[in-house]
Formats: C-alpha cells, sequence, structure tokens
C-alpha cells in the first residue's frame, strides 16, 4: 500500500522553516511572501483564495504589496525562455552535478528561499522598529542678566551642546545647568566652565526628563555648585526646549 501523501502546506511550511524550530509561518509572514511571489504555484494558488474570504489576511497582502511596491517600479516584469536561465543559472553559480545530491535537494532551496525572504522582511522592517533620535533646542536668556546661551539636546549621543553667546564670569561662584518639566523640581546636570562653550554629558536616568515638555535653566551657585541639590542662587538665563 502507498503510503499517504503529506498536506502540501504542511510541506512548504517545513521546507521554508528549515529546522525544527518554526512549525508555520505566521501570517504577515505568508502575507509579504504571496506579497513577493517566492510561494510554489500550489501554496499561492491556496492563499489567493484566502484572500477573496478572509479580509484580515486580504489586508495584510495588501499592505505588504503596498509597502513592496516602491521596489519594483524601475523594473518590468520579464519571463525568460528556459535555455536562457539555464544559462544564467550556469554563469552565476557552475555547472551541477550530474547526479542528484545534498545540493540537488528540492527540501535545501526551499529553505534557503524561506531564509532569504525571511531576512529580507526583517530588513524591511527594521527602519520601522528603530528609534528615532530626538534633537530639542532652547535659547536660555533672562532679563536682568547678559548670560545668553543656545543648548542643543541630541538623544543619539546623550549630550547637550552648550553655545556661549553672551554673559561673563562671576567671580567667585559657579554656573551650574538643570532641566525641569512644568512645575516639577529641576535636575541638575552638572556644575558648567563659565562663560565658555561646553557639552555635558546627561546620564541615564536624566534623559527622560529631556523632552520638549522640558526647560533648561543655569543659576549662579557657590564653587563646586548648590550644596542643596537645588538652585540657590539667581538664575543668569532660562528657555524652553523645542523640537528640532
Amino acid at each position: 500500500m502507498a503510503a499517504a501523501q503529506p498536506d502540501a502546506t504542511e510541506g512548504v511550511h517545513a521546507a521554508m522553516s528549515g529546522t525544527d524550530i518554526i512549525h508555520e509561518d505566521s501570517d504577515d509572514i505568508l502575507a509579504a511572501e504571496f506579497a513577493l511571489g517566492v510561494l510554489p504555484d500550489d501554496q499561492r494558488a491556496e492563499l489567493a483564495r484566502r484572500v477573496e474570504i478572509d479580509l484580515p489576511f486580504a489586508r495584510l497582502v495588501a499592505q505588504w504589496e503596498e509597502r513592496l511596491d516602491p521596489l519594483s517600479t524601475e523594473f518590468a516584469p520579464e519571463h525568460l525562455p528556459p535555455a536562457v536561465k539555464r544559462a544564467i543559472d550556469q554563469r552565476l553559480f557552475g555547472a551541477r552535478p550530474a547526479r542528484r545530491g545534498f545540493w540537488d535537494s528540492l527540501l535545501l532551496w526551499r529553505g534557503l528561499a524561506g531564509a532569504a525572504t525571511a531576512a529580507f522582511i526583517v530588513a524591511l522592517a527594521l527602519p520601522a522598529l528603530q528609534p528615532v533620535p530626538e534633537r530639542l533646542a532652547g535659547s536660555l536668556t533672562a532679563e536682568g542678566t547678559s548670560v545668553t546661551y543656545l543648548a542643543v539636546y541630541d538623544s543619539a549621543t546623550g549630550e547637550v551642546s552648550l553655545a556661549h553667546l553672551s554673559g561673563d564670569a562671576v567671580e567667585g561662584h559657579a554656573f551650574q545647568l538643570w532641566v525641569a518639566r512644568g512645575d516639577e523640581a529641576p535636575t541638575s546636570l552638572g556644575v558648567i566652565p563659565a562663560a565658555v562653550s561646553t557639552r555635558v554629558a546627561v546620564d541615564a536616568a536624566t534623559r527622560a526628563l529631556m523632552t520638549s515638555a522640558a526647560h533648561m535653566a543655569i543659576s549662579l551657585e557657590p564653587p563646586g555648585g548648590s550644596p542643596t541639590g537645588l538652585p540657590t542662587g539667581p538664575v543668569l538665563a532660562v528657555g524652553d526646549l523645542l523640537d528640532i
């Protein structure tokens, strides 16, 4: 008696995974493979029928087709004659062995195709998953003082760049930089060199404060900075942080 034939879909899934760890593809991966046109004819026909009756899956396919469409705008589809394709394969991969063996395994090539497809999809998705660096800027100044700075915060480096525009150091005192949100108590970013441009590293715990809802200020403090952890002297310059 002939052995029962395995289900075509299960065979494709097993071949596409290449291992026993992954047993079936998610609908999102299937939709991407369907849009890319890399599936075998029988599975593609099955998914085409599913697109007609499964609205959520049809939406996934439409999203992937829209995402992939810009990649094909400069290329016209072309069906190669078998002889031409064999010549291209020969040029790219060299002569094929005369007998069937490891490198002729359909299961292997489908597994490699599945791995390549997965890598391609991950490459497309990575830019969307990466956090977008944030840059904030503020003009720090105040009435009654000549001290003016331009502050720029870059979340990618975790640093505040302070460009000194005007104002002199005050003998026997230090300039201290602060950040605060609304009416919250300010957090010190440390003592800065007075009346010069500089860069200040923002520690990991304080970076959460660095948003467009915050403002920065520079106060006049005793040498070494405020002894209380809060501003004790007059505010020489202050300004809101804005997205740039």
